[in-house]
């Protein structure tokens, strides 16, 4: 009887495991998170990869491409992190106890230097932009211009609309 009932048991959590399996495999299952936490799993926009599809990029320009981007990003962290830096002591100036002529003298001088920084930012970026132009052909050069037209008309060539890529 003992062997009867355990052969019935083992039967049953085989079926169930088998059952659950294929029903498992039909549904996505999700991490499920406390309300606390943030979801880690991020969808990325293929900004990306609309921009080389759209200019008809080689491997090797999109190599280029990629290192012009890092050397990019490396060149304008400090100056960002400058002006950021430089945007929270106009907060904690605003904030203090000093007096108005102090204020505005300080944050005026910080503004002054913000916009310094803005203005080199912004040469960085049109140096890299024109490292990157001289990589391409006089066809894609021409689209290139065409998405950046369409950009400035408020229009996108990427689904996201940031167009984050030109």
């Amino acid at each position: 009887m003992k062997k009867f009932l355990f052969s019935c048991g083992l039967a049953l959590t085989i079926m169930f495991s088998i059952a659950n399996i294929s029903f498992a495999n039909e549904l996505q299952y999700y991490d499920i998170k406390p309300a606390n936490e943030q979801q880690t799993t991020v969808k990325r926009c293929p900004c990306k990869k609309h921009f080389v599809e759209h200019l008809g990029l080689t491997k090797e320009q999109v190599k280029f491409f990629d290192t012009n981007r890092k050397a990019q990003a490396k060149e304008l962290k400090p100056v960002n992190t400058k002006i950021r830096e430089n945007y929270k002591q106009i907060k904690e100036i605003k904030a203090s106890g000093i007096s108005d002529e102090q204020k505005v003298e300080k944050i005026t001088k910080l503004k002054e230097e913000n916009s310094k920084l803005k203005e080199k930012s912004a040469n960085i970026k049109v140096k890299y932009n024109e490292k990157f132009e001289k990589s391409l052909t006089d066809e894609q050069l021409k689209t290139l211009e065409h998405m950046r037209e369409l950009k400035k008309q408020g229009k996108s060539c990427c689904p996201c609309g940031k167009n984050r890529y030109y």
